[in-house]
């Protein structure tokens, strides 16, 4: 898996927002483990006030709860989990109103948590026509397996929106 160097991240989040521009359409997002980094890599850029509508940063379970996600959920699938992304994804585009959404939910490390290993990740993207919820094990440390879903995200994000493959040289 691959990390973006500074210079790609700054290119491929101004390729999404041009992406949503161009397509008029806004983004919101749900976070955990990124504790706001794809906000802050989204918002950094010029032009993103026109399309991002708004995020959360829902680290504990209650703060998930809050967000939309059903305590049932959490319960029979834990927080780091497809189901938990989902619930995150869909909540946060209701509650901003927003065409796509993103999240992110896992277990970055350093140690287990709920039972699940460090670098299992989840990260789902949804448009109004497509619903993708990714798994990634990730096998970094805990900033290097942010920063690597970060990356992926991103990618993921812009070839979502456009159908269109990007590759990036620099691979770990």
């Amino acid at each position: 898996m691959s990390i973006f160097t500074e210079k790609q991240f700054i290119e491929i989040v101004e390729r999404n927002i041009l992406a949503l521009k161009d397509r008029k359409l806004t983004i919101s997002s749900a976070e955990s483990f990124t504790g706001g980094k794809f906000a802050s890599l989204l918002i950094s850029r010029p032009g993103s006030s026109a399309t991002y509508v708004g995020g959360d940063i829902v680290y504990s379970d209650k703060a998930k709860i809050l967000l939309g996600v059903k305590k049932q959920t959490l319960d029979k699938h834990t927080s780091i989990s497809a189901e938990v992304s989902k619930e995150m994804a869909f909540a946060s585009m209701k509650k901003y109103k927003s065409d796509v959404s993103i999240s992110f939910t896992g277990n970055a490390g350093p140690l287990p948590i709920e039972g699940t290993e460090v670098g299992k990740i989840f990260i789902t993207i949804i448009t109004p026509l497509v619903e993708n919820t990714y798994e990634l094990k990730l096998e970094g440390g805990r900033n290097e397996n942010i920063d690597q879903s970060l990356s992926f995200a991103m990618k993921e994000l812009f070839e979502t929106l456009t159908n269109q493959r990007i590759k990036y040289e620099k691979e770990i």
